[in-house]
């Protein structure tokens, strides 16, 4: 069977807990992609019972199966740091106000006014705001998080919600596993900060896939 030129994630990220059989379906692949790809690489993101990698999993991470040298994979990783948005229990890199005005939301470009409807959000999340012309508006700036100092669930949703990204996904390399020699390597990198866990942290898990040829 030939063998896909991309790259195989298979996420670890604890959610809700797994039946007997789903833990069995897991198990199942990881040791069929095992069998598959050249390399098998653990990775933190700051979001298996594996004999060779076991002891070096913990907090969030997950598994990347691939033919792509180490070189190469360190090399992509290095230059992978979109930005995003700030969870609560990350630390503000810089302090951020919302100016007096209206309320802009900066998904878009150019930002846009936020609807009326969604004043009562705004409010509920600590802003003073009216309504002009029926659109949220404020009379006096309102600063939303200072730098250096932990954001709160409030903090990181107003974020979220105006689009303003204030820190840069990234993934830490930790080890990987070569299937020619059977040995696991540790990598040295960069340390990435997890944040801790909203209480509407969504269940469902994202996978990202990295275009990596082999």
């Amino acid at each position: 069977m030939p063998k896909s030129k991309r790259s195989k994630l298979v996420s670890l990220t604890k959610v809700a807990k797994k039946t007997k059989e789903q833990k069995g379906a897991l198990m199942q692949e990881l040791q069929e992609n095992a069998d598959k790809w050249s390399y098998c690489w653990l990775f933190e993101v700051g979001n298996m019972r594996n004999s060779h990698l076991k002891t070096k999993i913990k907090g969030q991470v997950g598994l990347m199966f691939t033919n792509s040298p180490p070189a190469e994979v360190i090399a992509w990783f290095a230059d992978f740091h979109p930005p995003d948005f700030a969870r609560s229990g990350n630390v503000s890199p810089k302090t951020y106000t919302i100016p007096a005005g209206p309320i802009l939301q900066h998904h878009s470009s150019p930002p846009e006014p936020f609807p009326h409807n969604e004043e009562q959000q705004l409010r509920k999340l600590g802003m003073h705001t009216t309504m002009v012309k029926g659109v949220p508006t404020l009379n006096v700036a309102h600063v939303v998080c200072k730098e250096g100092k932990t954001l709160t669930p409030e903090q990181a949703q107003l974020l979220k919600l105006v689009g303003i990204r204030l820190v840069e996904f990234k993934v830490g390399l930790r080890a990987y596993w070569e299937s020619a020699s059977g040995e696991v390597t540790e990598v040295e990198g960069e340390e990435v900060t997890v944040a801790s866990e909203d209480k509407d942290t969504e269940e469902d898990e994202d996978e990202v896939d990295a275009d990596m040829d082999e």
